[in-house]
């Protein structure tokens, strides 16, 4: 006689829903200037950022040089351990 031990799947709760956030240092500057990205997500793992000038960054808070004058258009991407993204758009201003 065999005797098979029948064990149900427990799957996981999904993680908490990221929550894509950042304020900006040093908007409203002169060109040529340095912005300072300061990450403010919440249950994220990971960041994406689009800068808006072509050009983007990986890390968690970062800078980025704008060479002209103008208003530019900021994304974060947040991910969670789940892989599920949220996203945020801030203009920033350079005179």
């Amino acid at each position: 006689m065999l005797l098979f031990a029948a064990q149900s799947c427990k799957k996981e709760d999904p993680a908490p829903l990221p929550l894509a956030n950042f304020y900006v240092e040093g908007n409203g500057s002169i060109s040529p200037c340095y912005l300072y990205f300061h990450n403010q997500s919440q249950n994220s793992i990971s960041w994406e950022w689009d800068f808006g000038n072509g050009k983007s960054s990986v890390l968690e808070n970062d800078s980025c040089l704008f060479d002209a004058a103008g208003t530019y258009e900021v994304w974060l991407f947040a991910t969670n351990v789940d892989m599920v993204k949220d996203s945020v758009r801030k203009n920033v201003n350079i005179n």
